[in-house]
């Protein structure tokens, strides 16, 4: 029975994820073990938090923080991200100062750079589960590659901007965050520009389809007739 059950798993990750990994089944009662590690770069493992929007605002709010504290002088990153942890640790409030242990991994990483022992876990999907600390310290810290493990799981970790919501954000806090996110990813080029030309403005969605489903049309700039020439004219 174990050996047809081991077949079977074998096929379906054949068929779903991972074709030359072997999967370990382990005794009744414990979980199945098929982790595959890898390097990515880190703007493509940001562009797959997306969904209808990014869909880890933590990160941007640890970033926030970091790139505040140690580059622009101003604490209001880190009072975003102490309003984070308190609302999401109301019952189990941290024994230590909470900026501690972000301090830490960012000082040792910029010493030390990330730790390949210790990759982030993603599922099937390369959707967060664990590690948006370390992710945030190696973003503010310029690392462009990092390791992450691939867990057979469609688990999924949301912070979403209706969960900040639910935490007391307010309208301002959120627009904050909002532009941190958007400036980090035009430098990154997880947002990089598509020029659609009005004669092909029909097939917009035909353009995104053609792209593929990990490139997503997010904003629409309309010009004038005036600003548009300008426009044309800027680019050539």
């Amino acid at each position: 029975m174990k050996k047809a059950i081991y077949k079977i798993l074998v096929l379906i990750k054949k068929l779903l994820l991972f074709p030359k990994q072997v999967i370990t089944l382990y005794r009744s009662g414990k979980q199945i073990s098929n982790n595959v590690q890898l390097k990515m770069d880190v703007a493509l493992l940001l562009a797959y938090q997306y969904d209808t929007e990014f869909a880890r605002k933590d990160i941007i709010i640890r970033y926030k923080a970091l790139q505040d504290k140690f580059f622009n002088n101003d604490e209001h990153g880190f009072a975003l991200y102490e309003k984070l942890m308190s609302e999401r640790y109301k019952e189990k409030p941290f024994k230590n100062k909470i900026e501690d242990s972000l301090d830490g991994l960012f000082n040792n990483m910029k010493v030390n750079g990330f730790d390949d022992n210790y990759p982030i876990p993603v599922n099937s999907e390369f959707r967060l589960l664990d590690g948006s600390h370390r992710l945030a310290a190696a973003l503010a810290n310029g690392i462009q590659d990092l390791p992450v493990s691939v867990l057979p799981t469609r688990k999924n970790v949301l912070f979403t901007t209706d969960l900040l919501q639910q935490y007391h954000f307010s309208e301002t806090e959120l627009t904050s965050i909002k532009n941190t996110e958007t400036k980090l990813f035009l430098d990154l080029g997880v947002y990089f520009p598509v020029i659609i030309w009005p004669t092909a403005a029909q097939f917009t969605d035909d353009i995104e389809q053609d792209l593929g489903y990990e490139t997503k049309f997010r904003f629409n700039l309309e010009l004038s007739e005036a600003k548009f020439e300008t426009f044309v004219r800027a680019i050539y």
